[in-house]
């Protein structure tokens, strides 16, 4: 009887843990377009709030990269709606970037 290599059995079993994993996770997943139940809207809103001049809700947790980057993100789309006036005309000069946000 031939012995295997401890490292071809161990790469074996991470393999077939990631692949029943993989299979759990695809079994488990009800709907691609729902919320999770987590904090994740709070994240997202958040660089709103730091978009607006507001502290953001979750300013206790580490989110900082998705918060600067949706701060950025909506910040740049305010700026083309703004600059490209595709704001109502009607409204007041000073409320006009908020109204483009």
């Amino acid at each position: 009887m031939e012995r295997v290599p401890h490292a071809r059995v161990a790469g074996i079993v991470i393999v077939s843990v990631g692949i029943l994993a993989l299979i759990l996770r695809l079994f488990l997943i009800t709907d691609l377009t729902s919320t999770p139940e987590s904090d994740e809207i709070g994240y997202l809103s958040d660089g709103l709030l730091l978009l607006e001049g507001l502290p953001p809700g979750y300013k206790h947790v580490p989110s900082a990269a998705i918060t600067w980057l949706v701060a950025l993100y909506a910040g740049l789309q305010t700026a083309v709606a703004w600059l490209l006036g595709t704001v109502d005309p009607s409204m007041p000069p000073l409320l006009k970037p908020l109204a483009a946000m």
